[in-house]
């Protein structure tokens, strides 16, 4: 691969649906945790549509009145720890750009609505601390997406402004994170939300392919 020369001297991903190919992961913990409790399972574009969110706040979503959120949400845990390790992958091209972009000397994070925990879990299970130090989730007491405290923390400990990094992500809640702290966005299709709805998002660029998205990294 060709080491790009960088369009932004910092560049912040999302995961889930960015990097790392787990909707389907997603799907099946929360239907598994439902079954458990005996609930009716919900549609996969319904939970799709949600990834992204904080995880209670999704679960929440999705859950009809009067179910119980807090163990629908415990439960998903237990069963997303167990099928994540078995099968997320990172999509293909994906880690060699990442590590291309650290090799050229660009600043990279990750700005992600799973967990901290989560976060840095997916992380080192896909070695890409090798590559990216900063690895941002939600910590207990701050907002999820899409508000930006995220980002925000991942740009802080980056020590890079707003207007030198671009935000790339799948979903609407990627794009408007990123546009209310001033941030470019790149909306991926190869995620969740639809080009569509990127568009409608603001996306700034919008990528169909990691090749595309390598190309449009370069200056």
């Amino acid at each position: 691969m060709t080491t790009p020369t960088p369009r932004w001297p910092a560049v912040v991903f999302d995961l889930d649906g960015t990097v790392l190919d787990s909707s389907e992961i997603v799907v099946a913990a929360l239907n598994h945790a439902r079954a458990d409790l005996d609930r009716p399972p919900v549609e996969a574009a319904a939970i799709r549509d949600g990834i992204g969110l904080p995880l209670r706040g999704m679960v929440a979503m999705l859950s009809a009145p009067g179910e119980d959120v807090d163990a629908i949400t415990a439960s998903y845990r237990a069963h997303y720890t167990r099928l994540a390790p078995l099968h997320e992958a990172a999509f293909e091209g994906m880690k060699a750009l990442i590590a291309d972009l650290s090799a050229a000397g660009v600043a990279l994070g990750i700005a992600t609505g799973k967990s901290q925990y989560g976060a840095e879990n997916a992380a080192g299970r896909h070695d890409l601390r090798q590559w990216i130090p900063a690895v941002h989730g939600i910590i207990p007491g701050t907002p999820g997406k899409p508000d930006p405290a995220v980002l925000v923390r991942a740009l802080a400990e980056l020590r890079v402004s707003a207007e030198e990094a671009v935000f790339i992500g799948d979903t609407t809640y990627d794009m408007s994170l990123a546009a209310a702290i001033g941030v470019e966005t790149i909306g991926v299709l190869w995620g969740v939300h639809d080009e569509a709805a990127l568009r409608g998002a603001e996306a700034s660029h919008i990528v169909s392919t990691v090749a595309e998205l390598r190309a449009l990294l370069r200056a």
